[in-house]
């Protein structure tokens, strides 16, 4: 799939918050019914593996919005380093 588009470099990042939040987020944006046990146990899970693999987690429930993009932008311009030193192979 990311080779059909092209995309030689990629890098998985999680952005999670905690449990409160995200209801709070899903109710305010008319989305309750997402606001489950099993939607709770999903994202416990997506933790875990982004733990287990060392995957980076942006907590956004910890976070202002700025922080958390500026986050999001230090992770790509990250990527964007690798995919240049990738180029001098």
């Amino acid at each position: 799939m990311l080779e059909r588009a092209e995309i030689k470099v990629a890098r998985i990042a999680l952005v999670d918050c905690g449990i409160e939040e995200r209801h709070r987020r899903l109710h305010a944006r008319g989305q309750s019914e997402l606001a489950t046990p099993e939607m709770d146990c999903w994202a416990a899970y997506l933790r875990g593996q982004a733990d287990a693999l060392r995957l980076p987690i942006v907590d956004s429930g910890r976070l202002s919005r700025e922080e958390a993009v500026e986050r999001l932008v230090l992770l790509t311009r990250d990527l964007a380093t690798m995919l240049s030193w990738f180029k001098h192979l």
